[in-house]
């Protein structure tokens, strides 16, 4: 282990500590060094472990009620949930380089509070990458995100992937239409409604982005938020051109940091690129191949 992966354990250790406060941590009894993924198999045999446990001392003792049978259950998938994003954080930390600037205590109480109540294994992926991100770079991640990220399904975070997949560097989505009343690229109109509804877009989705000074051999680059990016030329002779866009919210922008695309996400930005491509032909903007 080298000296920055000291460091950042050293201080996800203090963040976790902070989070849980003092009777916290000696209830759950991390050791965030040893701490490893528990899969879903592993947890439900313990699981059953502590059914059977609690049976026999009810049938022996009659000291444990269903209630608190109920209650250890809870702690013990609790405990499950903390320590899977804390290893995934860990995991991110190593190699990386980490501020000596501390983790907000009341951030590390709301993180914990709200991370201990996600058993869904993609949510828990985006805690882990928030955690990991905001001990290298504190206050990346506002309260509101996290009180997002604490009623986000599995179904609703699948859906809102597909919009900031396509997101620019520059926080905004540019769409292949004027406007989005009848949606624009694979999203129907009722899709940007609930992006809205959800929080990670604002609600004004006929904003325009214009460019003046935009003359003739002018050049410009759409850049997607993973650096994936193409350059277009402008071939027509009026000197501006106004471009229509999404605007994602402060929710949208910080939720784009986290996202690990895979082979059908790549897929997914080069035919968003080939529609924005026939699209902005139409106003003479025309791609450098």
């Amino acid at each position: 282990m080298n000296e920055s992966d000291v460091i950042g354990l050293k201080k996800l250790v203090e963040t976790v500590s902070n989070g849980l406060g003092v009777l916290g941590n000696h209830f759950f009894e991390f050791d965030v060094k040893k701490i490893k993924r528990t899969g879903n198999a592993e947890a439900e045999v313990e699981k059953e472990k502590i059914i059977k446990r609690a049976e026999g001392n009810a049938a022996s003792l009659e000291i444990m009620t269903r209630a608190e049978v109920r209650v250890k259950l809870i702690q013990y998938q609790e405990q499950i949930n903390l320590e899977n994003i804390f290893a995934g954080s860990k995991d991110l930390l190593e190699g990386k380089k980490v501020s000596d600037i501390p983790v907000d205590k009341d951030w590390s109480m709301r993180f914990i509070d709200i991370a201990k109540g996600v058993s869904k294994e993609e949510i828990q992926a985006v805690l882990s990458q928030v955690l990991a991100r905001e001990i290298i770079r504190p206050n990346s991640y506002s309260l509101k995100t996290l009180e997002f990220l604490k009623n986000l399904t599995k179904a609703d975070f699948l859906f809102m992937r597909r919009l900031l997949i396509i997101s620019s560097i520059s926080q905004v989505v540019y769409i292949d239409k004027d406007d989005c009343d009848n949606g624009f690229f694979d999203f129907k109109y009722t899709d940007v409604m609930m992006f809205i509804e959800m929080g990670i877009c604002r609600p004004n989705i006929n904003s325009n982005i214009k460019y003046n000074d935009f003359t003739r051999g002018a050049i410009f680059e759409i850049q997607l938020f993973n650096n994936f990016s193409k350059r277009y030329q402008y071939h027509g002779d009026q000197n501006y051109v106004s471009f229509g866009v999404i605007q994602l919210t402060q929710i949208g922008k910080e939720l784009c940091t986290v996202l690990d695309l895979d082979g059908n996400d790549k897929q997914l930005q080069i035919d968003y690129f080939e529609s924005l491509k026939i699209y902005l032909k139409s106003k003479n903007i025309i791609e450098i191949e």
